[in-house]
């Protein structure tokens, strides 16, 4: 918003100045975005790290690539594309980008235990986060509530 508004952004903000998508549109020729699940706390899948462009979603798990989808050719996303070797570039590619979009950020791509215990998150008997009203508490990586 700031960005937008023509006001300098503050060092201690977080985040990125995405005005020049609305600004300059044909000057951003394809954006990867950043997509994570740091620690999957409710049971549902593997911790994992992924970026979409405007054609593939890949994804990366705690052991390496792990999907690659042609969002295009295949927009439900139905036909996993690793293992194929004729994406061996594209997924070389991806990866690359995904690695940097963690560096960019300091994410060390751990185990959802190392966050766990980093953050001093609190599980219930499920391993999981509790988000029932009676049971739920404010839980944040700094610890509170910014």
């Amino acid at each position: 918003m700031l960005g937008l508004a023509g006001i300098e952004i503050p060092g201690s903000v977080e985040g990125e100045d995405m005005s020049a998508l609305i600004f300059h549109p044909s000057e951003i020729a394809d954006r990867s975005a950043l997509y994570m699940s740091v620690a999957p706390i409710v049971s549902q899948g593997d911790a994992h790290r992924s970026i979409r462009t405007s054609q593939y979603t890949f994804v990366r798990n705690l052991e390496g690539p792990w999907l690659l989808f042609d969002d295009v050719q295949d927009p439900w996303q139905l036909n996993n594309l690793i293992g194929d070797p004729s994406y061996t570039f594209i997924i070389e590619e991806l990866d690359e980008k995904l690695l940097n979009h963690l560096r960019a950020i300091g994410d060390d791509f751990k185990s959802p235990d190392y966050y766990i215990k980093k953050w001093g998150y609190e599980l219930d008997g499920r391993n999981a986060m509790p988000y029932t009203p009676q049971d739920a508490m404010v839980q944040s990586p700094a610890g509170r509530w910014p």
